[in-house]
């Protein structure tokens, strides 16, 4: 699924590096600015994951036009599709 508006991107991470962009954001809203405990591993990668992500899907926002494209990530399960964690966004930079 990919909804392009021009400035704006809305796809599924399909890419390895699509999805480590989107705990690269979760680890900066869940862990910089909401102090969420995370692994050590986390903090040496700067990622927010867990044993979930296999189940999960991540819907990401693309801003084509900022120099940090990913803007914002909700993350569902793939067998109810109910939101786990919605409207994590940080303010262009």
């Amino acid at each position: 699924m990919i909804l392009d508006t021009g400035h704006f991107r809305i796809k599924i991470a399909q890419t390895s590096e699509e999805l480590r962009a989107a705990q690269r954001l979760r680890y900066k809203v869940f862990v910089e600015e909401m102090g969420a405990k995370v692994t050590d591993n986390c903090h040496l990668l700067k990622l927010e994951y867990d044993d979930f992500d296999q189940d999960f899907e991540h819907l990401i926002l693309i801003d084509k036009l900022n120099k940090n494209p990913l803007e914002n990530v909700y993350y569902y399960n793939k067998s109810n599709e109910n939101l786990r964690k919605s409207n994590l966004s940080i303010k262009n930079q």
